[in-house]
């Protein structure tokens, strides 16, 4: 069953994609050519490059494989990258307390 609604919205002349999860609420960004360049950038390698430091990049293909596909977006401006459980590179996460 999908769990989100998607749409787009124009924003500096590019089409911006969302989804919001149904249950939650919560709106993901995609994080894309579109919303780099919307964003002042020339790219997502451009926006990436500028905005992370090499260790940063490292965490993160380690983490989502390579950049991620959605960013989550909260009432006060902060995004944070979204790990998308239904991707091949989906890391378990197992609370401390969990037996392996």
């Amino acid at each position: 069953m999908e769990i989100y609604k998607y749409f787009t919205r124009a924003y500096e002349g590019r089409k911006i994609s969302f989804r919001q999860n149904i249950d939650t609420g919560e709106v993901d960004i995609q994080f894309d050519d579109n919303f780099a360049i919307s964003n002042g950038f020339e790219s997502l390698d451009d926006l990436i490059n500028q905005s992370y430091t090499d260790g940063e990049k490292r965490k993160m293909k380690a983490i989502f494989g390579d950049v991620p596909k959605w960013v989550r977006c909260f009432e006060n401006g902060m995004m944070v990258p979204v790990l998308d459980v239904s991707s091949n590179n989906a890391i378990p996460i197992v609370g401390q307390n969990a037996e392996a």
